[in-house]
């Protein structure tokens, strides 16, 4: 079914990927990494389209159903600082680090 949402993608209709993927959901998926994966993929496909703010958005959306999910977080913290909003990337940076204080990918980020 993610693979109908690329393929979907490079035929030239984002617009259809997403509601492929928007179906997935409203379906129910009863794994979290699955619904996860749901977001992240089309969060992806979003900011590969240039919309980076359209990212953040499907980030956000992702959070709602999966709060302390560690990819979607990371995902939106760098979709913030695409669109130079890097007080909420540092916020987004710095919750990962509340969830893991050693996670090195996270500390080089917020070195950065």
């Amino acid at each position: 079914q993610m693979r109908i949402a690329v393929l979907l993608e490079r035929k030239g209709s984002l617009a259809e990927s997403r509601a492929h993927l928007a179906a997935l959901r409203a379906e129910g998926i009863d794994d979290d990494d699955k619904l996860a994966e749901t977001f992240l993929l089309e969060a992806e496909l979003v900011s590969n389209s240039g919309d980076a703010a359209g990212a953040v958005d499907v980030y956000s959306a992702g959070l709602v159903a999966l709060p302390d999910h560690r990819q979607l977080i990371y995902g939106r913290a760098l979709a913030y600082e695409a669109l130079d909003r890097i007080e909420e990337c540092e916020a987004d940076l710095r919750r990962l680090l509340a969830l893991d204080p050693d996670d090195p990918d996270t500390l080089n980020a917020l070195g950065y």
